[in-house]
């Protein structure tokens, strides 16, 4: 007979790909361009959470994750109509068993849906005829009429906070503040000595901000790796999971970075966030003391990996990350962290970990926070972000190419979370935000049922943007008193002035301005600003003579930068850019029972999800299944209509969104200071195990895990059933060494034996141990905490955070026949 004994082997990959807001209140000016926010119709929400509003509470996932989307939530004992005791359904009609877009959504109590109420109904917006420009002599967009000696006045279709002004004027005073934004501004003084231009068939819009970008990784093209999708950006930056990695260099050279500042100036964005900057052009507001252009209090703190986890760490139950616990971020005027990047309980886990003290986590969601991504959010946490008055900057290029799905901006916007948007990078998102705006408007279009106005698609980028990154004192809109940023498009039609700005590419762009100076856009308007004579000329540009004015800023010519960036990806592109990746949602495998779609839209899939209309809660706007969501579609209130398209997602059958009281974010009678489950109801408080979670909201509510610590379970466990990336406390005896590394075995005859089959599991400890950690020795029975890991097919442990001796001495096991 052959004796086969078993062996474990481990060891650890590594990879590196990646390493990585002022006064709220914007100057006083003209009734025609002061912004006013007045609450909707039909909503209490209003459009923007007031800042004063702060709440700490946060959700804990409990065993199984039932809070992660379904449309109900057995062991809370939550009944979404606040106490009528009755199970609330979906009324089908007579021709389905599934609600449609004809269905009616009601519960047995009467309640019921409106099926076209999908939004809060948009903000007033007033148009006002101003005067009718005569066309150009040469039937350009703009033409300089007049050349001063101080400052510029602008006429032309005039996109201002509260509406158009058509044959409208904007007046930048030699200080480079603007002066005056009205239908005439002949009165103010300084108007004499302007010189003019008249812009018929433009449309003036305030300088475009890209609140998103990684501007020393612009040198690379567009990646490729269609079909596959990713469920977290872990997956494609380290190659874990059975997913590829994405290579991409960073350590852009100076002249590198200019080329791809030089890519977002020609397309009308004066202001980025991209942590880090070239040399003129952009206001970059996170590095503010490096930046000529800025004058804050504090830069914009950016960051990256702000749980420190940048070496591909995934959890899900608690927030052993190893970092994330510096709160003095928060003092930053804005604080702008990549937060959930991906469509799993993983990535959702890392919201959870920087909304709350719970689980040992930070709470660092407050009204100076912008949170980039938010992908993996689901209602409750878009409500704990809306409370706090924080924001969400969107990526959707980058972030439909990489996971076929993106942040479910529709529910953000219906919870009054602000808005904004960026590019992410080149490598897999936009050139620029025209080419980001011109995504978003596609998904707007698409597979939205055209969910936001042009006009809100434009205020992303510009006064939501300027807003999120607590800039809006200075730049973000045409106003009195701030800067005079100004980018200026043709129109193509003056009845779609905003599809202009959704579609700008550095063709379109006729001129940018900065403080009034000028930077690019068509030769003649350059030359005649004061400033802008002496600039580089680009003779072709599309067919466009233009000017851009790379020397004066950076003090290297345009043939200097276009010579150092041979081989980069270029610096404009004539249409679709080239290798640029998708933007049509798409997810060809399932994940944990996620939903499988090519974004194709049809009369029976009218959103592109790969769901049916007649089982599609949200039949008009995309909203799949994600890994993250148990296998349902989103809907955190039980009421039948999904969390994309429901006006209030978290309050049933209703279109009147009432706020939460902050002091019981759960609304179950107690207060958030002495509620053991602050998100979930439980009015009982029950708490089995006496560790201070309540038994709804504690990942093991039978074994003491104070604060979130981890759970025991067992080996057997390990090896067959906990997920990779958990963290967990396992007993067992040590067996065998390997280094530092060892074998943890149950042991014939110990409590829960369930024979030799998964009976063992490898720890790896690496050649240097982790402080206040010793290796044990084979017969010592110990209590190991660590986190579950796949090497290679195998489940191991690794990340060890303790080693308890129990007991010593204890014989070892005879070798096994198998």
């Amino acid at each position: 007979m052959t004796t086969t004994r078993r062996y474990w082997m481990a060891g650890l990959g590594i990879g590196l790909l990646l390493q990585a807001c002022g006064d709220d209140g914007a100057p006083s000016g003209p009734s025609d361009t002061t912004q006013t926010d007045a609450t909707d119709v039909g909503s209490e929400l209003p459009p923007f959470p007031d800042t004063g509003d702060v709440d700490s509470s946060q959700d804990v996932t409990d065993a199984g994750d039932p809070d992660a989307g379904e449309t109900s939530d057995a062991d809370a004992g939550v009944d979404p109509d606040g106490g009528d005791g009755l199970t609330d359904t979906v009324v089908p009609d007579a021709d389905d068993d599934a609600t449609d877009s004809g269905d009616a959504v009601s519960d047995v109590d009467g309640g019921s849906l409106d099926p076209d109420a999908v939004r809060r109904p948009p903000a007033a917006e007033a148009v006002t005829t101003c005067s009718t420009l005569p066309a150009t002599a040469d039937g350009s967009t703009c033409e300089v009429v007049s050349t001063g000696t101080a400052g510029v006045l602008l006429r032309g279709h005039v996109l201002t906070p509260t509406g158009q002004l058509l044959g409208g004027e904007v007046l930048i005073g030699a200080d480079g503040l603007i002066d005056c934004v009205d239908c005439s501004c002949a009165a103010d003084p300084a108007a004499a000595a302007a010189t003019v231009i008249s812009c018929p068939t433009g449309v003036i819009s305030p300088g475009l901000i890209n609140a998103h970008d990684h501007i020393t990784f612009t040198q690379n093209a567009p990646g490729s790796w269609d079909p596959e999708r990713f469920e977290h950006r872990h997956d494609w930056r380290r190659g874990i999971r059975g997913h590829n990695d994405i290579p991409v260099p960073g350590m852009a050279t100076i002249e590198e970075t200019i080329w791809g500042e030089m890519r977002q100036v020609m397309a009308g964005s004066t202001t980025m966030a991209g942590s880090g900057l070239g040399r003129g052009f952009m206001r970059n507001v996170d590095r503010a003391a490096d930046n000529q252009f800025f004058t804050l209090a504090q830069d914009v703190e950016y960051q990256t990996f702000p749980l420190g986890d940048s070496s591909g760490t995934l959890i899900t139950t608690d927030c052993a990350y190893g970092g994330g616990d510096d709160t003095s971020v928060l003092a930053n005027d804005c604080y702008l962290p990549h937060i959930a990047e991906g469509i799993d309980r993983e990535a959702r886990n890392e919201f959870l970990c920087l909304s709350s003290e719970d689980r040992g986590g930070v709470d660092l969601i407050e009204p100076n926070t912008a949170i980039v991504h938010a992908i993996a959010l689901n209602a409750r946490d878009g409500l704990e972000v809306s409370l706090n008055g924080a924001s969400v900057i969107w990526s959707p290029r980058s972030n439909i190419s990489l996971y076929g799905h993106t942040a479910m901006v529709t529910m953000f916007f219906n919870q009054g979370v602000r808005l904004g948007i960026g590019t992410d990078w080149t490598a897999s998102g936009s050139m620029h935000i025209g080419r980001e705006l011109d995504c978003a408007a596609y998904l707007n279009e698409t597979h939205y049922g055209g969910f936001f106005t042009d006009r809100e698609l434009w205020l992303m980028a510009t006064q939501w943007n300027a807003e999120a990154l607590k800039i809006d004192d200075v730049v973000g809109s045409l106003a009195v008193g701030l800067y005079g940023d100004v980018a200026i498009f043709d129109s193509g039609s003056p009845d779609a002035p905003y599809s202009a700005v959704l579609a700008a590419n550095a063709d379109s762009t006729a001129l940018v301005l900065r403080g009034g100076t000028p930077l690019y856009g068509d030769a003649t308007l350059v030359a005649g600003v004061t400033g802008g004579a002496d600039c580089d000329v680009v003779a072709d540009v599309c067919g466009e003579a233009k000017r851009i004015c790379s020397t004066r800023e950076t003090t290297f010519s345009i043939d200097t930068l276009t010579t150092e960036n041979v081989g980069n990806y270029g610096l404009f592109f004539c249409g679709t850019p080239d290798r640029e990746v998708t933007c049509v949602p798409s997810r060809d495998g399932a994940v944990a029972g996620s939903t499988v779609y090519d974004g194709s839209v049809s009369d029976t899939d009218t959103d592109g999800d790969g769901l049916p209309n007649g089982a599609d809660n949200c039949p008009t706007v995309f909203n799949p299944v994600r890994p993250m969501d148990a296998g349902v579609q989103a809907d955190g209130d039980a009421d039948g209509r999904g969390d994309a398209c429901d006006v209030c997602p978290n309050t049933a059958f209703s279109t009147v969104c009432e706020r939460p009281d902050p002091d019981d974010f759960d609304g179950d009678g107690v207060l958030n200071a002495t509620d053991n489950c602050r998100s979930d109801a439980n009015a009982d408080q029950l708490d089995g195990d006496g560790d201070g979670l309540g038994d709804v909201c504690d990942a093991c509510p039978a074994y003491p895990n104070p604060g979130g610590a981890a759970c025991l379970v067992t080996i057997y466990d390990v090896k067959q059933t906990v997920p990779e990336g958990e963290r967990v406390v396992v007993e067992g005896v040590v067996t065998a060494r390997r280094g530092n590394a060892f074998f943890l075995q149950y042991l014939p005859g110990d409590l829960g034996y369930a024979g030799a089959d998964f009976s063992a599991v490898y720890v790896f400890l690496g050649s240097t141990l982790p402080a206040g950690i010793t290796a044990p020795t084979a017969g010592q029975r110990v209590r190991v905490t660590g986190t579950t890991d796949d090497f290679f097919g195998q489940r191991q442990l690794q990340r060890v955070e303790a080693i308890t001796v129990v007991e010593s001495g204890l014989a070892l096991p005879e070798p096994v026949v198998v």
